[in-house]
């Protein structure tokens, strides 16, 4: 709905309804290949490793991955299943998934996972991006992740912030017949 008020000029109402239809049914499915792959701008969505639903990752993996939807105040992810190789000393340091709070692997980590640390869980980014980068050595390869994304909008009203170069008014003049 745009409301336009011009004051002593007038004012005008324009509403679309259903003017934009989404269609849950077609959630966005990706798999996180080697290398940068495409930023996700879908608001929900479901992330594998390279093997997919039903098999393993593969060696020597550098997969990086941002899921970040237009104006999404933040994004949730939930790990639906999680099998990646331990590391030695409770360290994260053969194969591991990292998780950033933004847009590239320069925001702030959310945490280094593998199998000695169990599963992210449920994890909510502070702003409207995140971003996921997993990494496998040339040893052990394990069932992966099964990750859904949803994103979360503003929950206050839009403000408009926009200017105009035309600075003019209307004057009246009434007509006596």
């Amino acid at each position: 709905e745009l409301i336009a008020d011009g004051g002593n000029c007038g004012s005008d109402t324009l509403v679309y309804t259903s003017y934009v239809e989404v269609d849950s049914s077609k959630a966005c499915v990706s798999n996180l290949i080697n290398g940068i792959n495409p930023t996700q701008l879908e608001c929900n969505g479901k992330l594998y490793d390279s093997g997919g639903g039903s098999g393993n990752y593969q060696n020597n993996e550098r997969g990086t991955i941002t899921i970040a939807p237009p104006n999404a105040a933040s994004v949730t992810v939930d790990f639906k299943q999680f099998d990646v190789e331990s590391g030695t000393n409770n360290a994260c340091n053969f194969d591991y998934l990292e998780i950033f709070d933004g847009s590239s692997t320069n925001a702030p980590s959310l945490g280094l996972f593998c199998n000695n640390n169990g599963s992210p869980g449920i994890i909510t980014s502070t702003r409207g991006a995140i971003t996921i980068r997993f990494t496998s050595d040339a040893g052990l390869t394990r069932g992966g992740f099964e990750m859904d994304w949803t994103c979360n909008y503003p929950t206050a009203p839009p403000v408009a912030d926009f200017i105009t170069s035309e600075d003019t008014s209307c004057t009246l003049s009434l007509i006596h017949i």
